[in-house]
């Protein structure tokens, strides 16, 4: 039978229903806000059981205790409690969204929840809750029928979830007690809760778990006490117990079994006025009504206990607001408080409320230390619990809250247990940790600080912020070592100190460094008279020390009672005591130099020096302070030691003191007389007393003694009045010690100087060139400085020259000017003396360019030089016009010493070889004209350009005549079609044969050639437009597509050609293959020259190639029209027939001298052919002259083609070659010069010393007979010491060599590639230093020992070639090989690309050298390179 009250429910819940169960707009809404919401919120299933748990503990009977209980089974949880039970108020609650009318938790600080939303988490898990307490059943039914029945109002859209259309969340169903399910027996005393679970079983079961794993959980609920849970029969009991007699410690059961204890602290805290109103601004959802209301919270610490009944710090201590949250700072104990959360509970809110919070946990944690310290169980552990800073992951806002708080509190609450007194606190600042036990070995012994020494026995003392350790201890261990002087005191103070710091109890392991550095300097040992000493002054005794050892020394010995102890002496080994050694006896003297440097005296200085003598020297090291001792010289002045020179008397290598016959720092008497001479001698120079002069070359720039710029108080002068004294004072990387430069007029030491000079020459370069490249580095500007020595040299008349005078160094030429004048035109100018005394002088010329010697000649050496070659009437006056113009050109003259040049009266050679004033020449540069030679113009000398003679020109302002000034006048003209057709069909038969030949520029100048109309003429003249009287007589002239010539002019077809191979810019090899033709009478003869020399005539074409192919198999002999004397200067070939062949010389000079360089493509294949023209080459050092121009040769040796032997500014030079001359009746006469032995030229070179990788194995190099066609006759070919090259296994090695040299370098090079081995060499792909892709290989070509390829080695860098040729010998000498006509064609066509590397010494690889000659064909065609030998195949 229903009773009235249960009516009254049922009918409260029906009215409930008929409210919230619209079907409209509003309710749709408030059911996705709703759903979305508790998605949002609880997004963990496991957050609904601390909110069952939260709203259990809040329906407590006035603080009564209350059990819960969690039973799950078979699909539903029952959630019980035997709280208080549902009113009409809490069922309003239960079915409203957020408390927006029944707001009663909001007003109650005792109460947990404020949102009214925590009972909606259920729905994340359960799909349908019953909730029976006393007279009220109802349930929330997402399946309740009348939702579906209402299905055909809905929306379309939403139809397959019509339950989201009603808020079932808040919509109470009445269920009859019978209809709730009977699976779990409910208890009516107890409010029930009945889930029927939408979710997997095993996220309920996991949720139920973590409570039983967390049972911390029920430290900060107000009143549950026991939590039930029932998993399936399985059930487990967790009980929190507060200890009888005691309001901190609670125990927290599980399973009546203690699984933790804790201590727990409550402290009341009132809110102050300011946070209050801070609070009250915060919004409804941010902060409840309650606390807003309220004057005071209450703050918990919980700290934990251990087994052994000690505090124990925490490692994952989130904080509580009654329940955990995610938040976990860093404290050692759980701390509860009301803070202010988000909406799932998890997350503190950034705000003033929390802040206040974190300040007041920060007072408060001090506050309890100093309770706990007065515990007795817990007095020694309260460093354990104490933290100082929170972690940094914290929120920033909350650390500095907590340090103003905790920092405020310990300057002002005591806490830390004193050592004195077990009831007595220290604060915090005023603590002090000995981690040493010092003070508990020595007690008394400083009151004031033990006063303050926190408990030995306190745990986790390093938390302290005085901390009193070895470091500590070490900085004062002077103080209490003076207490007393007593052994038996001193032997307990060193025994505590040697244990604490090496001993097995150590609490602190220290390096011997850092022993040295705490302890060294400290008075700690008692030596033998009773006075404390410091170790790095100590020695251990001796018995000898006092009689032998002066007392300036100041040596104390320890006393040997303390070395009694066992260890003590190991130990004080590493703190620095030293036996009393020789060594140890330097490094003291060392110290005594060292303090007494500014007032030392004379008679210390001799009682140095005479300890010095009795003892090992030989041990002083090389850079010891010793050298700075100051020596009593001869004139009784102090210098140190390394500025003085060894007296006469103890025989120096060098008498300096008699050479120069003044004192210069010479060492005084006094010192032999008080010690032997050997002994003293031997002293005097391992201290760095000088025997000989010498130059500060040998030690880094950086290391030079910066002391001694008061020896060059003239140049620091010069350095001042420059304002360049602070570039010297930090860099003086340009002084070379050399005190006597004013005694270089005496011979004998100038002889020794120069000497110095040449033995030290690469390190002195090396010095000057840092100079220049520090000061320049040093942003001076145009500024420049003058190193010390080439100051030096050029300030004073001292250098010795050749015509017996002494000279500044600047006054003398340089030896780069010397060899640009030659011998002659030099030695009118003043050079540097080589012979001095018993040795020959030779610097070499960049250091006579450091040192300050001149390599621009001056407008007064011009004026001189220029005189004196217009007075000379040899034959050799040209060359010496030549060499004064070149030298002019290097001298880059400026405007004023132009204007000086042009003020005196110069004569110049003109063109007809007369002398002429230069102010009445002119220059025609163009190369379309060939002017016949005239008194007017100046004369353009072999070997010097059109820009060269256009500089000559500007210097004397010499008028330069342009084609468009001129004009042509002739008395008649005719047209001459044969010789156009004659020279057009040997240009094109050069462009077809010419092989890897530019077919489209070919044909580009090919059209423009047959545009071109030859004409030749009589009375050829040019008349110059702004002087109409001056004109001149012309040959041959290419002018607006007319090539013009004096038909009477002799050989005027040689000029025409030479003419048209400038005008079309032809390279070099299209020039001497256009003349060779040009040589031959026929075209038979020229076809059939092709086919000797291996030319593919196919190129041609069928008519021309067909002819050739049917003519006779006997071999033609090729046949030149013009005899041997028809092609020298004096042959007369003008009057030849214009439709005959031209013929022209044949000379590979020539067509260098009328051509310019073009670059040419790799070869190919037709390379393999035997050409019959042989060079020797041989690398000299000549300085004579060498021109293959015939116009060079005198007039009545016409008929003979004279080599005159030479070299070039790399010192390699070609003389004839005789092996194939004919031996009778030859026109072709030869003449040898003497080689000179070339040791150090400015060609680039190699030094390869002692690398192992370029060692050579000679046994594996198979010994093969040697090649007739690749050595030459040794006898033959040998000039002076010239050394014949490429003997088979040389030549093998020598290629070994440079490979591995290539590999070195390339490896170095680019660092950044990786490096791989290939079949026939090697290949580096990566990127250089610039980050540029880099793909490079080298190809060792004839890796055969038997190979003869064409080139020896092939570097490919990104498809850029460059082709290498290698010459070996056996020893360093002078080399003399073999070129054939395979090395010379590919000199020729590859030009830039080509590299000749001249290997000697290759029988001794660790003295092994490389030089490399860069485009040798260009050498050789420009007069630089010049043959020993060349063998002409008739």
């Amino acid at each position: 039978m229903v009773s009235s009250l249960q009516m009254k429910e049922k009918h409260h819940i029906q009215t409930l229903f008929l409210q919230r169960c619209r079907n409209d707009a509003n309710s749709t809404t408030l059911a996705n806000t709703l759903e979305k919401d508790i998605q949002t919120v609880f997004n963990s299933p496991e957050k609904f059981i601390l909110e069952l748990l939260q709203n259990a503990d809040d329906a407590s009977y006035d603080g009564r205790p209350v059990d819960v209980c969690f039973r799950f089974y078979d699909g539903y949880l029952a959630f019980s409690h035997n709280g208080k039970h549902f009113d009409e108020d809490d069922v309003e609650a239960i079915c409203d969204n957020a408390q927006q009318k029944f707001n009663g938790k909001k007003h109650n600080l005792n109460k947990t929840g404020f949102k009214g939303i925590g009972f909606k988490s259920v729905f994340v898990i359960a799909d349908c809750t019953y909730v029976i307490s006393k007279n009220y059943s109802f349930r929330f039914d997402r399946d309740y029928p009348e939702w579906n029945a209402n299905k055909s109002n809905m929306d379309s859209d939403d139809g397959n979830n019509p339950h989201r259309r009603y808020p079932w969340q808040i919509i109470p169903i009445w269920t009859e007690p019978c209809d709730i399910p009977k699976l779990l027996e409910l208890n009516p005393d107890d409010v029930n809760f009945l889930f029927r679970l939408r979710l997997n079983s095993d996220i309920i079961a996991y949720a139920l778990n973590l409570l039983r794993n967390t049972p911390r959980t029920m430290l900060f609920l107000r009143n549950i006490h026991n939590i039930v849970i029932d998993n399936h029969g399985c059930t487990t009991t967790i009980s929190l117990r507060k200890l009888p007699n005691s309001h901190h410690h609670y125990d927290i059961y599980l399973n009546n079994v203690l699984t933790s204890s804790w201590h727990v602290l409550v402290y009341n805290v009132a809110i102050p006025d300011v946070t209050s109103d801070q609070l009250q601004a915060m919004g409804a959802q941010e902060c409840p009504e309650k606390l807003k209301n309220a004057n005071s919270i209450d703050i918990k610490f919980a700290f934990n206990i251990n087994l052994h009944g000690k505090l124990y710090p925490m490692e994952n201590a989130t904080l509580f607001c009654y329940l955990p949250t995610s938040v976990n700072c860093g404290l050692p104990f759980l701390v509860n408080a009301d803070f202010l959360l988000n909406a799932d509970r998890m997350q503190l809110l950034s705000n003033t409320w929390n802040n206040f919070l974190f300040q007041t946990i920060g007072k408060l944690h001090i506050v309890s230390l100093a309770e706990i310290a007065l515990i007795p169980n817990y007095r020694l552990d309260v460093l354990n619990i104490f933290v100082r800073l929170l972690q940094p992951y914290t929120q920033q806002q909350f650390i500095n809250a907590y340090d103003n708080g905790i920092t405020t509190e310990m300057q002002n609450t005591p806490f830390v247990p004193s050592n004195t007194d077990p009831l007595r606190l220290l604060k915090y600042p005023e603590a002090i940790a000995d981690s040493t036990e010092f003070f508990k070995v020595f007690p008394g012994i400083d009151p004031a600080l033990e006063h303050r020494l926190a408990s030995y026995e306190l745990n986790s003392t390093n938390k302290l912020q005085h901390q009193f350790n070895l470091y500590e201890l070490a900085t004062i261990i002077e103080k209490y070592s003076c207490k007393s002087t007593s052994v038996q005191f001193q032997r307990k103070l060193l025994t505590f100190l040697m244990q604490r710091f090496v001993g097995p109890d150590s609490l602190a392991r220290a390096s011997i460094g850092n022993i040295q550095h705490c302890l060294s300097e400290k008075r700690i040992l008692l030596a033998a008279n009773y006075k404390l000493i410091s170790s790095d002054n100590a020695y251990f005794p001796s018995n000898k020390h006092e009689q032998i050892y002066p007392k300036f020394l100041n040596i104390e010995a320890v006393h040997p009672k303390l070395l009694l102890i066992e260890g003590l002496k190991t130990w004080l080994k590493m703190l620095g005591v030293k036996e009393l050694t020789d060594i140890n006896l330097i490094l003291e003297v060392e110290n005594v130099v060292k303090k007494s440097a500014e007032s030392f005296k004379a008679e210390l200085s001799i009682e140095i020096v005479t300890l010095l003598c009795n003892i090992d020297t030989s041990l002083i090291s090389e850079n010891s302070v010793l050298s700075c001792l100051p020596l009593v010289t001869k004139t009784n002045d102090l210098i140190a030691a390394k500025y003085c020179y060894l007296p006469s008397l103890l025989s120096p290598e060098l008498d300096i003191e008699n050479i120069v016959e003044t004192h210069i720092g010479v060492v005084a008497e006094r010192y032999c007389i008080l010690n032997g001479t050997e002994s003293l001698r031997k002293t005097l120079l391992d201290i760095g007393v000088q025997q000989k002069l010498s130059l500060c070359l040998q030690v880094p720039f950086c290391d030079i003694d910066h002391g001694r710029i008061d020896c060059f108080q003239e140049y620091y002068q010069y350095l001042i009045s420059s304002k360049q004294d602070e570039f010297l004072a930090v860099n003086q990387a340009n002084i070379a010690y050399v005190p006597l430069m004013r005694y270089l007029s005496n011979e004998n030491y100038a002889e020794y100087f120069f000497r110095q000079l040449m033995e030290h020459e690469d390190a002195l370069i090396q010095n000057l060139r840092k100079f220049e490249n520090l000061f320049v580095s040093d942003k001076h500007g145009d500024n420049s400085c003058t190193s010390y020595l080439a100051f030096m040299l050029s300030n004073t008349r001292c250098v010795l020259a050749e015509d017996g005078k002494h000279y500044k160094m600047s006054q003398l030429c340089s030896p780069a000017l010397r060899k640009r004048l030659g011998r002659r035109l030099a030695s009118l100018l003043p050079q540097m003396k080589c012979e001095l005394g018993q040795s020959v002088i030779k610097l070499s010329p960049e250091l006579m360019h450091l040192l300050g010697a001149y390599d621009a000649l001056s407008v007064k050496d011009t004026v001189k030089l220029l005189q004196i070659a217009a007075k000379d009437n040899s034959p050799k006056q040209q060359k010496f016009y030549k060499r004064i113009y070149l030298a002019m050109i290097k001298s880059k003259y400026s405007h004023d010493d132009e204007r000086q040049l042009r003020s005196h009266n110069i004569l110049l050679l003109a063109s007809d070889n007369s002398l002429q004033r230069f102010n009445s020449l002119y220059f025609i540069s163009d190369d379309g004209c060939d002017v016949a030679n005239s008194k007017k113009l100046i004369k353009s000398l072999p070997g010097l350009t059109n820009e060269a003679m256009s500089i000559i020109c500007r210097y004397f302002r010499i008028r330069n005549i342009k084609q468009t000034d001129l004009r042509i006048t002739y008395k008649s003209l005719q047209v001459n079609e044969a010789l156009k057709k004659d020279v057009v069909n040997l240009f094109k038969l050069t462009a077809s044969i010419e092989e890897e030949c530019e077919h489209e520029k070919d044909s580009e100048w090919l059209d423009s050639l047959a545009k071109i109309s030859f004409i030749a003429v009589k009375g050829f003249i040019l008349v110059y437009e702004l002087k109409p009287d001056i004109c001149f007589e012309a040959r041959v002239m290419l002018h607006d597509q007319q090539l013009l010539y004096d038909r009477d002019c002799p050989r005027f077809k040689r000029r025409l050609l030479e003419i048209l191979v400038n005008h079309f810019d032809l390279s070099i090899e299209a020039t001497t293959l256009l003349f060779e033709l040009a040589s031959m009478n026929t075209e038979t003869d020229r076809l059939d020259w092709l086919t000797e020399n291996g030319y593919d005539i196919s190129k041609l074409g069928n008519n021309i190639a067909d002819k050739q192919r049917n003519r006779a198999s006997s071999a033609r002999k090729r046949k030149f029209a013009p005899s041997y004397n028809s092609i020298t200067e004096g042959c007369d070939i003008d009057n030849m027939n214009t439709s005959t062949p031209l013929k022209t010389d044949v000379s590979c000079t020539t067509a260098a001298m009328i051509t310019k360089r073009r670059s040419r493509k790799d070869l190919d294949a037709s390379l393999e052919s035997t050409f019959s023209r042989t060079f020797v080459i041989a690398l000299t050092d000549d300085q004579s002259s060498f021109n293959l121009n015939s116009k060079d040769c005198p007039s009545n040796q016409s008929a003979n083609l004279k080599f005159a032997s030479s070299v070039n500014r790399h010192g390699i030079s070609l003389e004839p070659h005789e092996n194939n001359l004919p031996s009778n009746n030859s026109n072709i006469v030869t003449s040898r010069s003497n080689a000179i032995n070339l040791r150090n030229h400015s060609l680039s070179a190699s030094k390869i010393t002692n690398g192992k990788s370029l060692a050579l194995n000679y046994k594996h190099i198979q010994d093969d007979s040697l090649n007739s066609n690749n050595v030459i006759d040794r006898e033959r070919c040998k000039t002076g010491k010239t050394l014949v090259a490429e003997p088979m296994e040389d030549d093998r090695a020598g290629k070994k060599l440079v490979f591995s040299l290539l590999q070195q370098h390339y490896r170095k090079k680019y660092p950044k590639c990786n490096y791989e081995e290939s079949e026939f060499g090697f290949v580096l792909k990566g990127v250089d230093k610039h980050d540029k892709i880099l793909s490079l290989e080298v190809i060792w070509c004839s890796s055969d020992a038997h190979s003869d390829g064409l080139v020896d080695m092939e570097i490919i860098k990104n498809s850029d070639k460059k082709f290498i040729k290698i010459k070996s010998a056996n020893k360093d000498e002078d080399m003399v090989f073999r070129a054939d006509a395979n090395d010379w064609k590919c000199m020729r066509l590859w030009g830039e690309r080509f590299r000749l590397f001249c290997v000697y010494g290759v029988g001794q690889p660790d003295n092994a050298r490389i030089k490399k000659v860069k485009n040798p064909a260009s050498l050789l065609l420009a007069d630089e390179l010049v043959p020993v030998e060349i063998s002409f195949k008739l």
